[in-house]
């Protein structure tokens, strides 16, 4: 009986996130990034927004807000594109704690990133900026 519950919550969890309502905030910061790379792979401008804020969020707020094309094209860009999440926090001093993410694209090109993350006074973890690795 609870497997069949637990089934039925993640089926209606699905339902919601692809139809982009919006779902509680991730606890961990590892859950944010993860949440928020799969947002981009689907085009999901709503979660987009709800993982992210500062600096990052002001760098993106007219494509999310105002460019219609936009989920399209993040769905084309990521089109069958790999993420994967680093699993430790990285302390960058002044600048926060970063998480690695790392993206493998179809054609063979890998791309690496820093997501940095702080914890916002709500107890929530909120992407803030993002840094290209130099290779």
């Amino acid at each position: 009986m609870s497997c069949h519950i637990s089934r039925i919550v993640l089926a209606f969890s699905t339902v919601l996130f692809a139809l982009g309502i919006p779902q509680a905030e991730a606890e961990e910061p590892f859950d944010t990034v993860a949440s928020y790379t799969e947002a981009l792979r689907l085009g999901d401008t709503i979660g987009i927004k709800s993982y992210i804020g500062g600096r990052l969020y002001e760098k993106k707020e007219v494509l999310l807000d105002q460019n219609a094309e936009y989920p399209d094209f993040l769905r084309n860009f990521y089109q069958g594109a790999l993420f994967r999440v680093s699993d430790e926090m990285i302390d960058l001093g002044p600048r926060g704690q970063g998480i690695e993410v790392e993206i493998s694209f179809p054609a063979g090109h890998i791309s690496k990133s820093m997501a940095i993350v702080e914890q916002a006074p709500d107890g929530l973890w909120r992407i803030v900026d993002e840094v290209e690795a130099i290779p």
